[in-house]
């Protein structure tokens, strides 16, 4: 019989955070409820939400092995640890936001070209090698610019100018008005701005390229998820969303996963005419599951 202090002892050896945890003890340790887990294998694209320490993590890398383990690609991204840098590079406020936005969006970018190609070569794409070299050369096409609109104005001037003539003569002074005029004119040019300022994120040929990969791809299905989320400044999170939505929502055989925390999440720059700039939570990207009702059902 299992004493006090022995079952302690087993409770105090678990690790508290899913990302120290074996990849062998994931899937064992998950509380394994039917509508849990088929929320989080919903091919919609969708969002994992919850607040710190309530198991974002976990079922992420639950879904992450369990459809490796059925024969899916699974790009897995810790947006805290696995991008950035020691300089700080997405919250260097002495940097411009559309440069910040750019890094960001090809750093990720790199990270799933990566495991795109590890798949290629693992022969699980055939004749993709070539593709895959071709959007390495367009990563330097991905830029965030902001547009201005611009309005031209035109100013011109004219000047009169009267004289008086004085003169003297041999009968005496004399005086005459003399009304002269003179008109010049002068014009200038003034920039001025109209309108907000709008950002846009242009890929180049970056979509055909993926859609030609993936034409190319025998996996059943490929599975993104972005983990720590919230991780990412809220002012750069609009500007990945974007990439995810234009790259990969509309591909059938890609699921994006990604693990927020509710209230440090942004996920559009709204414009004018009913543009935005991100995603549409409800209508692109689905709120699929919240962890603080897992987290419930765990301990009860």
């Amino acid at each position: 019989m299992t004493t006090t202090a022995e079952l302690l002892t087993a409770l105090q050896s678990i690790d508290k955070r899913a990302e120290r945890t074996a990849d062998e003890n994931v899937i064992a340790t998950y509380v394994d409820d039917p509508s849990m887990v088929g929320a989080l294998m919903s091919p919609d694209n969708g969002i994992i939400s919850g607040r710190r320490g309530t198991g974002k993590t976990h079922a992420l890398r639950f879904l992450a092995e369990t459809r490796r383990k059925a024969g899916d690609v699974v790009v897995y991204i810790d947006m805290e640890q696995d991008i950035g840098s020691t300089e700080g590079r997405y919250v260097d406020t002495s940097l411009s936001l559309e440069e910040r936005a750019t890094r960001l969006v090809v750093d990720v970018l790199s990270i799933v070209h990566e495991h795109f190609l590890e798949a290629a070569f693992n022969g699980r794409a055939d004749a993709s090698i070539d593709i895959l070299d071709r959007m390495m050369d367009q990563f330097q096409e991905v830029i965030v610019r902001k547009e201005i609109t611009y309005t031209d104005t035109k100013e011109g001037t004219n000047t009169t100018q009267d004289s008086v003539k004085l003169g003297l003569t041999n009968s005496g002074l004399s005086a005459g008005l003399d009304a002269q005029q003179i008109t010049g004119s002068a014009t200038k040019q003034v920039f001025s701005a109209s309108g907000p300022v709008r950002h846009r994120v242009s890929f180049g040929g970056m979509t055909r390229l993926v859609r030609q990969f993936l034409e190319t791809f025998n996996s059943k299905r490929i599975w993104i998820l972005l983990d720590e989320w919230s991780g990412v400044p809220v002012e750069l999170q609009p500007f990945l969303a974007e990439m995810l939505r234009k790259l990969f929502f509309g591909l059938p055989t890609v699921t994006v996963r990604i693990g927020a925390i509710p209230h440090r999440s942004n996920w559009r720059i709204a414009s004018e005419h009913g543009q935005y700039l991100g995603v549409e939570v409800g209508a692109e990207l689905f709120a699929l599951l919240a962890t603080e009702v897992t987290s419930l059902l765990a301990r009860n």
